[in-house]
């Protein structure tokens, strides 16, 4: 959260023009050199040190897509402009409780809208991020087909992205599933 309150003051004076609107996003090399990427992408750096932390997934598509879902959240959290809105798969934009009910910051970036919805009306689901997370870091898949390597592209010395492909992949809800045990929540 206060990833998002500080670099929301800055997108008043253009602190942010840089990094989220100029820059290819998300940025990847924030991914594979967090540490180098920290100047030039403070928000993907700060995201990636919650996604190696927090997001233990075993397998890096599965990184670079959470990655891409956080990204896109947040990039409209800060920026909350009609492009970054509209930028975000339609599945993963707010529901109607996550806008009507106050909730905890992390279900804005679980990929199920009905689950999202369901967790954002019931209190219950407030303080599960750590059984969830669990849960998804054991099981969650967005079931590429292909070889990492595919999943980027190198644009220039200093700058890759996501390969469109995997970036059409990602963006459809129906290539991502996780384990059974997400119904015992």
């Amino acid at each position: 959260m206060n990833l998002i309150n500080n670099r929301r003051q800055l997108e008043h004076v253009g602190g942010n023009v840089q990094e989220i609107q100029r820059r290819a996003f998300p940025s990847v090399q924030s991914l594979l050199n967090p540490t180098y990427e920290a100047v030039r992408s403070p928000v993907m750096s700060t995201i990636v040190n919650n996604i190696i932390h927090v997001m233990t997934v075993p397998t890096l598509p599965e990184h670079i897509a959470i990655l891409y879902v956080m990204s896109t959240v947040i990039r409209w959290q800060i920026s909350p402009t009609k492009a970054n809105y509209d930028s975000m798969p339609h599945w993963l934009r707010p529901t109607p409780s996550q806008l009507i009910h106050p909730h905890s910051i992390w279900l804005d970036i679980f990929t199920w809208p009905k689950a999202r919805e369901r967790m954002c009306r019931e209190a219950k689901y407030q303080n599960q991020h750590h059984v969830l997370s669990r849960i998804c870091n054991e099981s969650i898949s967005i079931n590429w087909p292909h070889q990492p390597s595919d999943m980027i592209m190198k644009i220039n010395v200093s700058d890759t992205i996501l390969n469109s492909i995997f970036e059409g992949h990602i963006r459809n809800l129906k290539n991502w599933t996780v384990g059974k045990r997400i119904l015992d929540v």
